[in-house]
């Protein structure tokens, strides 16, 4: 009876010490739990902008923005988008960027918006901090986007938002590992020639909310703003954002070499393209020059049209496409669905990064040859060949050391002979050794 009753006690007491176990388990992922849900909400940069204007009406910070790169006109919703802003001061000065940093998701009701903050410099050299809002909103009433499942399958929390970012999307990226893809879609902006940032985002809600025809269906547009009261900085062009491949086609232009539609006096036409040669990759600066060129207009590269900077009426600037193989092109021009300067188009020429370019060379001559005073900032292609040839007969026309410079002698006919003589000399010599 004795030993029963100390094995019913053992039992018993293991039995405690595995409640007790289980309940400090559980006490513990529930504290680590409160500690990650209390970190998530109380360790978030916050927004800090000091106005230290003696002016109360001006304020420092960002008080405006522009789309220096559009979102696209037509997306598929299984691709990424990017755009590409700048900021602006309420001076109407650029505000340079010293860092950009993805904070959270919008996650209110519309589950529609992304939150990031930036670190700037002012222009008296002082550093604020100030958050950014991405949101889609609908063209027509300017209402936010909601999300909205049309699919059968079960979302996941982290892709049931109308915008996402890489990492929300990538498995890898969530579990902290090795992703080969973040650095073409980084979750963070990016900043290039210090004042420009540029998103990248994916865009989980289709325009289409059923079956019927796209050009009747809604748009969206991208807004960017400094608070969640959506006080709109700058917003985009409509984004037609669909999930059917038959929508990508490329856009149809409408050929206006017909008189009767249009005085042909105004048509935007090309005269010269600077530079006409770019990389394959794309993404260089090119300046066109023109008359009647307006807001709006489009330059297509081949078949790719690509929105333009207008800076007057007779010149526009524009980043060259990308291209999968190098060659020329044909440049035109387009205004909303008519295309102009098809019978008469401008020339691009795209390299291949593995071939030698001619730009490449003249910008290396460019550096070597003698500047004088009254020189223009940039010496013209003839005039830089024309000094590296001064350059190079003067130098070859110097006597080098140790070098024995030979005298002309007038050879008559029966003295041709004699230029054989060292020769056979020195072969004999060779054939003795």
């Amino acid at each position: 009876m004795t030993s029963q009753l100390l094995s019913w006690r053992s039992t018993q007491s293991t039995a405690t010490n595995q409640s007790q176990g289980t309940r400090l388990v559980m006490t513990a992922e529930n504290d680590i739990k409160d500690i990650k849900m209390w970190m998530d909400e109380n360790l978030v940069i916050e927004e800090i902008v000091v106005n230290e204007s003696k002016d109360p009406d001006i304020f420092l910070g960002i008080s405006g923005a522009e789309f220096t790169v559009q979102p696209p006109s037509n997306l598929r919703k299984s691709n990424f988008f990017n755009f590409t802003i700048k900021l602006y001061d309420s001076s109407q000065q650029q505000i340079a960027i010293e860092s950009s940093t993805f904070i959270s998701f919008c996650d209110e009701d519309a589950r529609n918006g992304v939150q990031y903050s930036v670190n700037l410099l002012l222009a008296d050299r002082s550093r604020v901090q100030q958050r950014l809002f991405v949101r889609l909103v609908d063209s027509a009433s300017k209402e936010l986007v909601r999300y909205e499942n049309t699919s059968r399958s079960i979302q996941s929390p982290e892709l049931s938002r109308v915008l996402v970012t890489h990492r929300a999307i990538c498995s890898r990226c969530a579990e902290d590992k090795i992703c080969g893809n973040k650095g073409e879609t980084p979750t963070s902006p990016v900043i290039s020639n210090t004042y420009e940032l540029k998103f990248f985002l994916k865009c989980n809600q289709n325009c289409l909310k059923g079956p019927g025809n796209p050009r009747s269906s809604r748009r969206f547009q991208v807004i960017v703003s400094t608070t969640e009261e959506m006080d709109v900085l700058c917003i985009s062009q409509n984004m037609f954002v669909h999930n059917n491949s038959k929508h990508t086609k490329a856009k149809s232009f409408v050929n206006t070499d017909d008189p009767v539609a249009e005085d042909p006096k105004t048509f935007p036409r090309i005269l010269a393209i600077s530079p006409s040669e770019g990389w394959t990759m794309g993404g260089q600066t090119i300046v066109i020059i023109g008359d009647n060129f307006r807001q709006g207009l489009q330059v297509i590269f081949g078949s790719l049209p690509v929105y333009s900077q207008l800076i007057s009426s007779h010149a526009i600037r524009v980043q060259s496409p990308p291209r999968s193989e190098p060659g020329m092109v044909e440049v035109t021009l387009a205004l909303g669905c008519r295309q102009y300067d098809i019978t008469i188009p401008g020339m691009f020429k795209y390299v291949s990064p593995a071939e030698p370019s001619l730009d490449y060379g003249f910008s290396r001559l460019f550096k070597l040859v003698p500047r004088y005073p009254g020189d223009p900032p940039r010496l013209s292609r003839e005039e830089v060949l024309k000094r590296a040839a001064d350059l190079a007969e003067a130098f070859y026309s110097l006597p080098v050391h140790g070098m024995q410079v030979e005298t002309e002698v007038e050879l008559s006919e029966d003295r041709e002979g004699d230029l054989l003589i060292p020769w056979q000399v020195e072969v004999k010599e060779q054939t003795t050794i």
